[in-house]
């Protein structure tokens, strides 16, 4: 019996420290949803890669929060999460979405940050204001796995 739709939201400072924590409160609300160990590998990888994005390239001369929405839908089997900021936002998101395209060559950043998102989970979607913040949505279908 799959379970009704159940909803979290977390703030927590743009700090790299914040990432591992984001990654493990994900994997535990998605719990109940029965995910392989796969797929729990999958959404740790898209979120950490969201919640790095956030903390490393939205708030580059001052301190800010990120926060992070996630929905379940027992009877779709189906995990969305958002990752937002209200930071510099993203000038031109089809550009960042390439693969290894980066704003930050000299920190060594491959630039892969969506494509492993997008790679991960089985939607992608991001809007982003310059000057306002980014929002990235991802989706995940558990029980796929053959």
């Amino acid at each position: 019996m799959m379970s009704q739709a159940n909803e979290m939201t977390l703030r927590f400072p743009a700090d790299a420290r914040n990432e591992g924590f984001a990654r493990m409160v994900i994997c535990a609300f998605c719990l109940e949803l029965h995910p392989t160990v796969s797929e729990l590998s999958d959404v740790k990888t898209a979120v950490s890669e969201a919640v790095t994005n956030a903390i490393v390239h939205a708030y580059p001369e001052k301190t800010g929060d990120v926060v992070m929405r996630a929905y379940l839908s027992g009877e779709k089997g189906e995990l969305t999460v958002e990752v937002e900021d209200s930071g510099r936002g993203i000038e031109n998101v089809e550009q960042a979405m390439e693969p290894f395209f980066t704003t930050g060559p000299e920190q060594e950043r491959s630039g892969m940050g969506f494509a492993v998102m997008r790679s991960f989970m089985d939607a992608l979607e991001v809007a982003s204001t310059p000057g306002k913040g980014t929002l990235v949505r991802m989706r995940k279908k558990f029980g796929q796995d053959a």
